[in-house]
């Protein structure tokens, strides 16, 4: 039986909205609910790829990045929280489609607890970002600059001890709330 692409790309898009909220939520719950969960986020698949969950543990490098009113902040600023780190651009479509959801996610579980933490790598900085935000009406995210992509690497030759590896935009890192990271997906969630 053959089921239309459009019901099988909804009940994907479906699956992927639970896994996040799942994700987001896995420390206020019980500890089967939580074996649960992590055994589905061994299968979870972003558009390009899948979760690849990271063995050992390690903690997530210490990259800078900038707020919107210009000061410094690090990974490590975080700490206490579990993160979804996301690396984004203005120009990237799989960005673009993504950035809503992420807001969701912020506004609905966004706290003392979790927070979404996207970094833009857009290289015209807050103008374009702040401009983006507003067109899509992203209102529950923070906005975070690396406009130099100096939190970043892209291939191996460049990486440091406190840049993040790209493997395509988008990438979402996971991050414990001790600051280890717990996986990564590269393209959109």
């Amino acid at each position: 039986m053959n089921v239309p692409k459009r019901d099988t790309a909804l009940a994907e898009i479906n699956r992927r909205t639970y896994l996040l909220e799942s994700l987001s939520t896995i420390l206020t719950l019980s500890l089967p609910l939580k074996i649960a969960i992590a055994s589905e986020l061994k299968s979870f698949y972003g558009e390009t790829g899948q979760f690849i969950e990271m063995q050992p543990k390690a903690l997530v490098p210490d990259a800078q990045f900038i707020n919107i009113e210009g000061q410094v902040l690090s990974i490590s600023d975080f700490r206490e929280r579990t993160l979804l780190v996301n690396i984004w651009a203005t120009w990237c479509p799989p960005c673009v489609r993504e950035m809503p959801a992420l807001d969701r996610l912020e506004a609905d579980f966004g706290g003392t607890d979790f927070q979404v933490v996207p970094i833009s790598i857009d290289e015209e900085g807050a103008r374009v970002v702040i401009s983006f935000f507003k067109k899509h009406d992203l209102t529950a995210l923070p906005i975070y600059l690396d406009p130099q992509q100096s939190a970043v690497h892209f291939n191996s030759e460049d990486e440091r001890d406190d840049t993040l590896p790209i493997y395509g935009l988008p990438i979402s890192f996971f991050v414990d709330r001790d600051g280890k990271l717990l996986g990564y997906i590269a393209g959109a969630v």
